[in-house]
């Protein structure tokens, strides 16, 4: 199985839990990184400019209800369809800002990418 492939399952594999019990936690509290194409799909938002990167102040306004509503559009931010997973120099990087990930629905995943000899880093 291929690394997108499998982060793509573990990812979908939460989907539930998100929507069930967390209630979108990730999407309501904090901060995201985000590009200026993908503000403008997000909408206006409160913004802090790092030397880096960009990032919005939550809640996300796509969030009504506790439920994404760009989550199925083709054009949603790439941070939205990766969180809480992401890669970086061959690197998989894994958010502990993620409720899914602090009560370990994850582990299954790194167990696998530690087996595959791949870098796993909690962030």
């Amino acid at each position: 199985m291929s690394l997108s492939r499998l982060l793509n399952d573990a990812r979908k594999s939460i989907g539930e839990f998100c929507m069930t019990e967390c209630n979108a936690y990730c999407c309501r509290k904090g901060t995201i990184p985000a590009n200026p194409k993908e503000l403008k799909i997000i909408g206006p938002v409160e913004t802090i400019d790092y030397k880096t990167h960009i990032s919005f102040i939550l809640p996300c306004p796509q969030l009504i209800d506790n439920k994404c509503m760009v989550h199925r559009k083709n054009n949603r931010p790439q941070v939205c369809k990766d969180f809480p997973i992401a890669t970086h120099n061959g690197s998989v990087i894994i958010s502990t800002g993620c409720l899914a990930v602090r009560e370990n629905k994850l582990f299954p995943l790194i167990q696998k990418l530690k087996l595959k000899g791949i870098k796993v880093l909690m962030d």
